[in-house]
């Protein structure tokens, strides 16, 4: 019995991965939903993480795109008008709409994923539905409760930082408040890591470039600029001004609480429990 339960919990150690496509359905009649799904939705690269969540991405190895954990999941079914489809309801939250009566709305956010077959669906619900057992009777046991949460991703705009001036040059000043050129190593739709150098900016009078670093990991919605030459191309930008908008990467964390007595036991079974090290694809 030992060896089973060690072996069942490396299984879900492991990543259970694959191509689902992805349909937002929240807000959708059963009848629409349908629809959705009868044009596939988006295909992404899904990842099963065994007692935390559920992830996906555009591509193997990619930026997360979105994330579900446990925690968050209210139920877990084979849908009805598909038998390739796994629905997954979260927990409801505010629309910030109010209805007839003046009451705030309440929606239950909801996932559809398509496998290419019912029997890969099959799988990946039995799975999923295992996965999910597993993470609620470990919550609680011995009153302990365990959550791996997600820090969601948001959109932020950077003003342009302080660049130095190179005072290994004779009688160089920085460019405080003027303009200065600066030259865009990225473009909007580009994911950057924190410190990837995404531009290069004059920081004296003297052309001598400083390459300065993303702020943060995400994809990059709007780069800024206060002026373009029409002749030249060259773009100015001033220190303090707006200078890059990024989306940041959804990321897990891993928070513990736990009941009298059961910390000791607890911590026996958090290496098999932990989420990969992989997961962890944000900045910020």
């Amino acid at each position: 019995a030992k060896q089973v339960e060690e072996r069942r919990r490396e299984e879900h150690a492991l990543l259970i991965e694959g191509w689902l496509h992805k349909i937002p359905v929240t807000g959708l009649t059963p009848a629409e939903a349908s629809v959705a799904a009868s044009k596939g939705g988006d295909r992404m690269w899904c990842v099963l993480h065994g007692h935390s969540g559920l992830s996906w991405m555009d591509h193997l190895g990619g930026a997360l795109c979105g994330v579900m954990s446990f925690e968050g999941i209210a139920s877990i079914a084979m849908n009805g008008y598909d038998d390739a489809m796994i629905e997954v309801v979260g927990e409801e939250e505010e629309t910030g709409k109010r209805g007839d009566d003046g009451e705030k709305i309440t929606v239950a956010r909801k996932l559809l994923f398509r496998a290419h077959d019912a029997a890969t669906a099959a799988r990946w619900y039995s799975l999923l539905r295992e996965a999910y057992g597993q993470f609620n009777q470990d919550r609680g046991a011995k009153g302990i409760t365990v959550a791996h949460a997600v820090d969601a991703g948001y959109t932020k705009l950077y003003s342009l930082p302080q660049v130095d001036c190179d005072t290994d040059t004779p009688g160089e000043r920085p460019l405080e408040k003027w303009e200065r050129e600066i030259v865009w190593l990225v473009k909007p739709g580009d994911h950057v890591v924190r410190g990837q150098v995404i531009c290069e900016v004059q920081r004296c009078r003297k052309q001598n470039p400083a390459d300065v670093g993303a702020p943060a990991t995400g994809r990059v919605e709007e780069l800024f600029m206060n002026r373009v030459d029409k002749k030249s191309g060259t773009c100015y930008i001033k220190v303090g001004s707006n200078w890059i908008k990024i989306s940041t990467d959804a990321r897990w964390r891993e928070a513990y609480s736990y009941g009298a007595g059961a910390a000791e036991a607890w911590q026996q079974q958090v290496a098999a429990a932990r989420v990969p090290t992989g997961m962890d694809r944000g900045g910020g």
